[in-house]
């Protein structure tokens, strides 16, 4: 049987899967701290004949920290991009520790002369994916009764006069609730709260993109909108904003942008689907 691709806890411990067509071999990556140098473990996945590599971790618990390391050519001319010095993030992650500052991107990108130092590389986090609902309903309001009012979370509860008592944040969105009630809004619409990281160029500068079109993990929500430094906290906190959305009655739509990631463009970092399998995960111009 097929494991459903990223990590997920079972009885008596966690699976991991994985998809590369072309690679010759995966590794899944084991830290006891997001931010240790050395691995405390490093595990060949198995192959499937559906292009899957998967592991089973016994006694892997929630919190657990984890990278992919990808085996295979590397041959640009016809799009592999595999480089085994590259650590990567699960693209089925549900949560991501941080960012990589401007020298760590620097050193992901093709050419690099050095690879990254891993304690600063961004890597993915085993979430205990169970939440009281308390018997959420999606609203289903139709269309012709629809009123949507798009919004940044930050851009929303940032400033003072949103009077969000966790401004900045998913729970900083749930104190907005009544003043979404007063304009008659039925739902939501956030501007990108999946896992991003910032252009290379933009983090020379100082700078961080703010509109997070860069995405690092498409199902992973933002850890910069967290009031909270707990690595589950993203989950957690966007989940709680939803059920508290769901109950006030209005419904949540997620802007989403398939057609780039943060690893773009062709000369670009190297942190997830280029390093797992380049030609498989993105259209090539050959």
């Amino acid at each position: 049987m097929i494991k459903p691709l990223g990590a997920h806890l079972t009885t008596g411990g966690a699976d991991f899967a994985v998809y590369s067509h072309h690679a010759h071999a995966v590794d899944l990556v084991l830290f006891e701290r997001p931010t240790n140098k050395t691995p405390s473990a490093v595990v060949p996945m198995a192959p499937t004949d559906r292009y899957h590599w998967e592991a089973h971790i016994p006694g892997a618990q929630a919190g657990l920290i984890y990278s992919l390391r990808a085996h295979g050519p590397w041959d640009p001319n016809h799009g592999h991009r595999f480089n085994s010095d590259r650590l990567l993030v699960d693209p089925y992650a549900r949560a991501i520790t941080a960012t990589a500052d401007h020298t760590t991107l620097q050193r992901t990108l093709p050419h690099a002369k050095r690879p990254p130092v891993l304690a600063h590389l961004p890597r993915a986090i085993l979430v205990d994916e169970a939440f009281d609902w308390q018997g959420d309903v999606h609203p289903d309001i139709a269309w012709s009764e629809t009123i949507i009012y798009e919004t940044h979370v930050k851009g929303l509860t940032a400033h003072p006069s949103s009077r969000a008592q966790h401004p900045g944040t998913y729970l900083g969105v749930i104190d907005c609730i009544p003043y979404f009630q007063d304009l008659g809004i039925t739902a939501l619409e956030f501007l990108p709260v999946h896992h991003c990281q910032s252009e290379a160029a933009v983090l020379a500068r100082g700078q961080t993109n703010y509109w997070g079109y860069m995405t690092l993990g498409y199902f992973a929500p933002d850890r910069r909108f967290c009031s909270s430094l707990d690595l589950d906290a993203p989950v957690k906190e966007f989940k709680t904003m939803v059920r508290a959305l769901h109950q006030a009655g209005i419904e949540v739509i997620l802007d989403v942008v398939y057609n780039h990631t943060c690893e773009g463009p062709a000369d670009g970092p190297t942190l997830s689907w280029r390093g797992l399998d380049n030609r498989a995960f993105y259209a090539l111009s050959d």
